[in-house]
């Protein structure tokens, strides 16, 4: 048992323990638009057929990415339905 120990410590020496939650060297553009998320997705494909991202690394980001658009989205309905809602009140207002 303690050459097991042993060995695991002289690895983590060797070549550093794994870290699963480091972050990826990748820049994204502005999230902030729908246009905006479509361009940082293609930068994150890019950056995984290139090497630069695992395959893993990519998912997580992608699936920040995705958060990210379905709150734009929850945003943009909202605010659509509250322009209905007023358009529908003056329309009742009026006859």
């Amino acid at each position: 048992m303690a050459r097991i120990s042993a060995c695991n410590g002289l690895l983590d020496r060797a070549y550093g323990r794994p870290q699963s939650d480091y972050c990826a060297p990748i820049a994204l553009p502005d999230t902030s638009t729908l246009q905006g998320i479509s361009m940082a997705l293609g930068v994150v494909v890019e950056a995984m057929g290139a090497g630069r991202l695992r395959l893993s690394e990519a998912q997580a980001i992608c699936g920040a990415i995705k958060a990210r658009r379905e709150a734009i989205e929850l945003v943009e309905l909202e605010e659509r339905l509250e322009r209905l809602e007023r358009a529908t009140q003056n329309d009742i207002g009026r006859e």
